[in-house]
């Protein structure tokens, strides 16, 4: 039996219609760290079966490279007819909408897990409901690597603003959830639509790492870099990291840095920060 091999957290995954071909040959060369190709959203229902067919196509002729994910639909209807398409060898991950329900969650998690045993799920987390239940659903199965934030179905649902002001409480209680389990995170408190004006998406995407997010799911290439220098550690940062896992002593569990103590937190803490900093 395959296992699956450890997720590697995306700073920018680029989401990518399933029914346009040439759009996803030139996400490709875009520089982004993952290819969410998207059979939900951004494609009309009348295109479904085209997107299907058109993603079957697409992953057979992608050599290695950029990791794959597939945003599968919520209706059961539509979800088996999608994976049974995104669970081709070239799929890393597969993204499911609608995490309202773990139970429904784990069982979409062991169903696919037969096909590809290696295979991981990021659950996106849309509403209130799956935002009141995201540590259940987070520790719902192994397959689970991610949680993601969904703001423009959020704010759909709630009737909020997408933006910091009403969006913090909501996006961190997910991002913690994700860490209380483990696991990763992807979203900022604003809307995703934005890629013009990139001093606010910045602004919007350090608001979201700040609340605990690890990287961002992004809708056009202008964002991604955006995306990729947020969710990197800054230079001093990496410097401080490789500091603190040089003076610290993992067998007495102390240290000392300039003056300062330093106990296994924050080793700990250093240690991510250098493991995403190389």
């Amino acid at each position: 039996m395959t296992e699956a091999t450890p997720f590697k957290v995306p700073r920018a995954a680029l989401f990518v219609p399933a029914d346009r071909p040439d759009r996803i040959e030139k996400a490709q060369t875009r520089g982004a760290d993952a290819l969410i190709l998207d059979l939900e959203d951004a494609v009309p229902p009348a295109r479904k079966d085209v997107a299907r067919a058109t993603l079957a196509a697409s992953l057979s002729n992608m050599g290695p490279g950029v990791p794959v994910y597939v945003r599968v639909n919520a209706p059961l209807t539509l979800l088996g007819q999608d994976l049974a398409v995104a669970l081709h060898p070239r799929v890393d991950a597969i993204l499911l909408p609608k995490a309202n329900c773990p139970k429904v969650v784990a069982w979409v998690c062991s169903e696919l897990r037969v096909i590809r045993p290696d295979a991981h799920v990021i659950a996106l987390v849309e509403s209130p409901v799956g935002m009141a239940r995201a540590t259940d659903t987070a520790l719902c199965h192994e397959a689970i690597a991610a949680l993601a934030f969904g703001p423009e179905d959020f704010c759909a649902e709630t009737g909020l603003t997408p933006s910091p002001a009403s969006l913090s409480h909501p996006a961190q209680m997910i991002a913690l959830a994700a860490k209380s389990a483990g696991k990763a995170s992807l979203g900022y408190p604003s809307t995703i639509a934005n890629f013009q004006n990139l001093g606010k998406l910045t602004r919007d995407m350090r608001a979201g790492k700040q609340l605990g997010f690890d990287g961002a799911m992004v809708i056009h290439p202008a964002q991604i870099a955006v995306a990729q220098q947020v969710f990197s550690p800054s230079p001093d940062d990496a410097e401080w990291a490789q500091r603190i896992l040089e003076a610290f002593d993992p067998d007495s569990g102390v240290g000392q840095i300039d003056g300062k103590m330093i106990d296994r937190p924050v080793w700990l803490r250093a240690k991510r920060i250098a493991e995403m900093a190389g």
